[in-house]
């Protein structure tokens, strides 16, 4: 428990880089500039039906995701199916990819409040995170309301692990 509070209070203590480090980006790209709230948790909308959730952070992740997204589709049509990502390209290629057909949010940052915000509208069935994406708030947030979760199509390297261990 005091593990957690001391990564929650650093995280909280980072708020200000985050910020500087979306204010970077955005000089460079423009879209870093659009939906901050999102980045806290904060989506303004009412809460969405119940979702299957998947976690791709960029590009990549969502080209990885793909197959899967496009499984779950077919094999659930009825059912709401939310992809999140962390980068403004990562997004285009959701919109690109499923036009509409599935949704797309802002992964919040790894805050407590932000995740537990995040789970309130999202109301993820089930979180399914694609790659190595170890982000501890989400993991206790994502335990204490019950909602399984799968960590898919992950590799950890001996030394992202020395570096995880951390």
């Amino acid at each position: 428990r005091l593990l957690r509070f001391a990564y929650a209070c650093v995280m909280y203590a980072l708020v200000p880089a985050m910020l500087y480090h979306l204010v970077w980006r955005g000089l460079r790209d423009r879209a870093y500039f659009r939906r901050w709230s999102e980045r806290f948790g904060w989506y303004g909308a009412a809460p969405l039906p119940a979702t299957i959730w998947v976690h791709a952070v960029s590009v990549g992740e969502v080209i990885a995701a793909a197959p899967l997204v496009d499984a779950l589709r077919a094999r659930h049509p009825g059912a709401e199916l939310l992809v999140t990502t962390t980068t403004p390209t990562g997004a285009a290629q959701v919109l690109a990819r499923w036009k509409g057909a599935v949704r797309h949010l802002y992964f919040p940052f790894d805050l407590p409040g932000a995740t537990r915000r995040f789970l309130a509208h999202a109301r993820p069935r089930i979180a399914i995170v694609m790659e190595t994406e170890i982000w501890p708030n989400l993991y206790v947030a994502v335990g204490r309301a019950r909602i399984p979760s799968l960590l898919v199509n992950a590799r950890l390297s001996q030394r992202s692990l020395r570096g995880y261990r951390l």
